[in-house]
């Protein structure tokens, strides 16, 4: 990464216009006007996120009404890697072979990921079908 040019739009962004073409012409291998329209339409995109983002800071994270959103993105990020999830997709192959369940463990592994994208859509597709959040009515046989 270190020998690699910084991107045209981090330039742009940090007022280094002619290195930002100039990076920009070497990622697409010539200057053409097409090149000189996507610089153009750079500057255009940056000059926008300056303007939108004027006068926010990051103080407006404390906010009570972020303040909920925020908790909320971190704690399913945390129950997310608690569940340990990543840990059983990389060491599947070392488990199933120490559990002796054969010798096609790669297999037996692309079989577990198959399993848990075919949740995944099973679950979002239950999720949409059913909007959450809405009030249960209680159960008289409880």
């Amino acid at each position: 990464m270190l020998l690699i040019k910084e991107s045209a739009r981090w330039l742009a962004k940090r007022g280094r216009n002619d290195e930002a073409l100039h990076s920009l012409i070497w990622v697409r291998g010539e200057d053409t006007p097409e090149v000189q329209a996507e610089f153009a339409e750079i500057l255009m995109g940056m000059q926008e996120e300056i303007r939108a983002t004027e006068g926010i800071t990051w103080k407006e994270l404390l906010l009570p009404a972020n303040r909920f959103r925020l908790f909320i993105a971190v704690t399913l990020q945390l129950c997310q890697q608690l569940t340990g999830n990543t840990s059983l997709a990389y060491y599947a192959p070392q488990i199933i072979a120490a559990v002796g369940a054969g010798t096609s463990n790669l297999l037996i592994t692309g079989f577990i990921g198959i399993i848990k994208v075919i949740s995944v859509l099973c679950f979002q597709v239950g999720l949409f079908k059913s909007p959450p959040f809405l009030p249960v009515e209680p159960n008289p046989y409880i």
